[in-house]
């Protein structure tokens, strides 16, 4: 018999800008498989750079951290 429970989790993200009135468009962006938020979202500093008032760029990050090579060194998320 299959049964369920719930876990809460914590996500993480990175945001370039601060939504308000102004703010006209908001870009959702997905990084890649063992890519993390943090390193991803500098990709689209000048999207951001060229209309600060009026952009947010939101870049979630997949719930999953695990070492790229073997048991250290440099972390992605999937």
């Amino acid at each position: 018999m299959e049964h369920h429970f719930t876990v809460a989790r914590t996500a993480r993200y990175e945001q370039l800008g601060e939504p308000s009135a102004a703010t006209r468009q908001l870009w959702l962006v997905a990084h890649g498989y063992g890519q993390l938020a943090e390193y991803f979202i500098r990709h689209f500093k000048a999207v951001y750079a060229a209309d600060p008032a009026g952009t947010v760029v939101v870049a979630p990050e997949a719930l999953s951290r695990f070492y790229l090579a073997g048991n250290g060194g440099r972390v992605g998320a999937s």
